[in-house]
């Protein structure tokens, strides 16, 4: 009996056994399962990252893609406006419904993104352009990507946003005098500034008794609302710039300024000077074109929009509208070369801006308001005086004081004058003059101009100071590759290997390594892009010159004086800014931008800042002002 009482235990234990066995088994399966359900989700997790950031590459790509494509031309977007599919042809949802297969994509050139030799994106883009005025574009950018397995899909990624380009005027306007190299004054106490001074390199006071008073620095006017836009700009370390000498690297000799306040803010953040490049002028012609501007002497049109354009505007319309006003093509010189010399009783009429595809000269009353952007040399021959002038300088100093002065005045007359060469104020080929600009511009040491210079002597935003050895000598841009020319990128003149304009050290956006500037860039200009010196302009004839000029066959030079009591003007330069004025007591109402100056003045200077240009978009529709590229900005994004 004790026998059958073990069989039975050990039959229980057998039962128990394959119980625990089947148990173990299904747990193991549903472990396997689990684990490979967990595998899986941790594929699609992986899969889903690289999809997200293949995406989110291909976004970030497209909007480098699109500044790229405006860097030639900052402030003219009409390069944007043919752009439909930056990467290709493929339409992105035939490539989300799997129509356009990869080999199709790479035939079409479309932008591939892969991994591991596996394709794993596509990018379309750019697929709407809303235009709300020809200083802005916002862009809805689409892009896709793709993570595969085979012939499996593992995870997808859609991004979908809206992009704002769009220019602004350059907070270098908001000084008194600014140079993009050097600025530097060196005179006697009867010297006074009524504004902000400042370089992007050194600024040397040399020492000088000079009266500064600076001015608070705030955004832009709004008309609508009737204020300053905040916030007002700052220095380098956030804190508000309240008025005086401002540089980019540093301040030198300062101690003997009078005045105040005197605040220095060597470091400051280079707020960036426009250039006037071949695209901003194209840009400048259809808002002249568009907005009727004109150019009177007296009662006689001697411009259209686009002085040396002999056809006049293109649109029928618009062309007869002109000649029923007096306007007669006849009038414009192929040259492209304007001499302008207003009288009391017959003033310069400014109406709106013109383009002036030759050099100017410019001489006498101005009534108006208008802004001239000369391809060529601007030369101020004398006295250029407002015939309705504002009330007072503007010295205020309070946010509210500066509002209503802007309010009071921004309908008296204004006059910009803007040039891709350079400007000469005075007697043009004087000879103590010509030798004593020649030894300030061409043998100073410290006005040294070169471009691949420029890491050495201060300039910043180069990341070339202190270089040395084999690199002393690069000239840092950046160059047109051959991906550039098979985008559609590189625009005519230029080819694979030239530098992009405007990038690195081309300051002067002209996209060539320029030679330290001589008084030879005071010859008129000529050629496609007011490259060559033509010694022929010197002669003031009407084979050579349109607008009124005196035909007694002197040169330019005869026309201008040594002495130059008022000058109510906003300068800028692409190049140099000269002057030999020695006699009388010079005013200037306006403002001096440039990339660099050797201005020789004797007796007595006051230089008021007219503060009207913060405001200069809302003085009158068609008043352009050089720009510069904002910060682009995103509107919105979404990701799925």
């Amino acid at each position: 009996m004790q026998i059958q009482g073990k069989k039975k235990k050990e039959g229980t234990a057998l039962i128990i056994v394959m119980v625990t066995f089947i148990a173990s088994f299904g747990f193991s399966v549903a472990s396997l399962s689990i684990s490979h359900a967990s595998l899986k989700n941790a594929e699609y997790n992986a899969a889903k990252a690289r999809a997200n950031y293949a995406a989110i590459s291909a976004f970030e790509e497209v909007i480098a893609e699109l500044k790229k494509r405006s860097i030639t031309g900052v402030g003219d977007f009409t390069i944007m406006d043919g752009i439909v599919n930056i990467a290709g042809i493929a339409n992105l949802d035939d490539i989300i419904n799997g129509i356009i297969t990869p080999t199709q994509a790479i035939a079409n050139n479309e932008k591939v993104y892969t991994s591991e030799g596996k394709i794993i994106g596509f990018i379309t883009t750019a697929v709407s352009i809303t235009t709300s005025n020809k200083f802005e574009r916002v862009y809805t950018i689409k892009t896709f990507s793709r993570i595969t397995k085979g012939t499996k899909d593992l995870a997808k990624t859609e991004i979908e946003g809206k992009v704002r380009f769009a220019v602004a005027n350059p907070s270098s306007f908001h000084f008194s005098y600014f140079m993009n190299h050097f600025g530097w004054m060196a005179a006697n106490r009867d010297w006074q500034f009524n504004g902000n001074m400042g370089a992007a390199g050194v600024f040397d006071w040399f020492g000088s008794p000079l009266t500064v008073r600076g001015n608070p620095q705030f955004g832009d006017f709004d008309e609508a609302t009737g204020t300053l836009i905040d916030p007002i700009i700052a220095n380098s370390t956030g804190a508000p710039i309240e008025g005086g000498t401002i540089s980019g690297f540093e301040i030198n000799n300062g101690q003997n300024i009078q005045g105040g306040p005197k605040d220095e803010y060597p470091g400051q953040i280079h707020p960036g000077i426009p250039l006037l490049t071949t695209a901003h002028f194209d840009t400048v012609k259809e808002v002249a074109y568009d907005n009727n501007s004109t150019i009177k002497v007296g009662n006689t049109i001697v411009s259209d929009g686009v002085y040396g354009d002999i056809s006049g505007p293109s649109d029928a319309t618009k062309l007869a509208a002109l000649v029923v006003a007096g306007y007669n093509p006849a009038l414009e010189n192929s040259t492209g070369n304007l001499f302008l010399e207003g009288t009391a009783s017959d003033p310069i009429k400014l109406n709106g801006t013109v383009v002036v595809e030759g050099n100017l000269f410019i001489k006498g009353p101005i009534e108006g308001q208008g802004s001239l952007h000369v391809r060529g040399n601007i030369y101020i021959g004398g006295d250029v005086q407002y015939q309705s002038p504002v009330s007072s300088p503007q010295s205020a100093t309070t946010k509210e004081s500066v509002e209503q002065w802007i309010q009071d005045n921004k309908n008296k007359d204004i006059l910009g004058l803007f040039s891709k060469g350079s400007i000469g104020l005075g007697s043009y080929y004087d000879y103590t003059r010509y030798n004593g600009v020649r030894q300030w511009i061409e043998n100073e040491p410290s006005n040294e101009s070169a471009e691949k210079k420029n890491g050495f002597d201060g300039m910043p935003s180069t990341n070339d100071f202190g270089e040395n050895g084999a690199d002393k000598n690069i000239w840092n841009v950046q160059r047109y590759t051959a991906e550039d020319a098979s985008l559609g990128r590189i625009p005519v003149g230029f080819a694979v290997g030239d530098a992009v304009p405007g990038t690195g050290e081309d300051f002067d956006g002209d996209g060539k390594e320029d030679p330290r500037l001589t008084v030879q860039e005071f010859k008129p200009r000529d050629g496609a892009d007011m490259e060559e010196v033509n010694n022929n302009f010197e002669n003031l004839t009407s084979q050579y010159w349109g607008g009124n000029p005196p035909g007694d066959g002197n040169t330019l030079d005869n026309y201008t004086t040594r002495s130059t009591d008022r000058l109510d003007a906003i300068l800028f330069t692409n190049k140099l800014f000269t002057s030999y004025v020695i006699v009388g007591r010079l005013i200037w109402n306006g403002s001096i931008i440039g990339r660099l100056e050797g201005a020789i003045l004797g007796g007595n200077w006051t230089f008021n800042f007219d503060r009207r240009i913060m405001a200069i978009s809302e003085l009158s529709n068609n008043f352009q002002l050089p720009v510069v590229l904002k910060e682009i900005e995103v509107l919105d994004y979404k990701i799925q």
